[in-house]
């Protein structure tokens, strides 16, 4: 019996893979039950599609920095949090410069990685540097005009009372029971 042959990654497969927690339905009967569909318009679309980031313009040369000094501090702590990305489907790769290319289309753009601590924590996390400016000095963020993409960050606890607020309003009507009167222990 002869090797078996890998099967062979189909790129064109790739460029367009959208990988979300969320699901895009229950946010549907979420936005259409609090009736807040028309204020979120996109939102069931840019999590089913993914989010634009801008109008970029047509690349006319790939631009591939390197990493920043920090990615060297802990090298194997970026390989394993790209691996462990790729194991579970989160991301593909890794890929040479030519399939990126094949994958892309033509040219394309990376952004180079980087850690810093968490703040108030020794611990590290790894960032994207989508601010490195190329040799003309423009860099990916600059295609972004904030204008035209508002964004509000809020706090932990903010979230977690927005969650509860729509937890608490929509549960009964999803699970018409009482909830237990103890919290069970197990």
């Amino acid at each position: 019996m002869g090797p078996r042959t890998a099967p062979e990654t189909d790129f064109s497969d790739i460029l367009y893979k959208v990988v979300t927690p969320y699901n895009p339905q229950a946010w549907q009967l979420a936005l259409h039950e609090a009736d807040i569909t028309l204020l979120y318009p996109n939102l069931v679309h840019d999590l089913i599609h993914g989010s634009p980031i801008g109008n970029p313009p047509p690349l006319r040369y790939t631009f591939i920095p390197n990493n920043l000094t920090s990615a060297n501090i802990q090298p194997e702590y970026i390989t394993n949090l790209i691996t462990a990305e790729v194991m579970a489907g989160h991301m593909d790769g890794t890929f040479t410069i030519e399939q990126a290319h094949i994958i892309y289309g033509g040219h394309f753009r990376t952004c180079p990685l980087g850690l810093v601590e968490k703040p108030g924590s020794s611990a590290l996390r790894m960032i994207r540097h989508f601010s490195k400016e190329d040799h003309l000095g423009v860099s990916t963020n600059s295609w972004v005009d904030s204008d035209d993409f508002p964004t509000q960050w809020f706090t932990a606890a903010q979230t977690a009372d927005f969650v509860s607020f729509v937890i608490f309003s929509f549960l009964p009507r999803f699970f018409p029971f009482p909830p237990p009167s103890k919290p069970r222990r197990y």
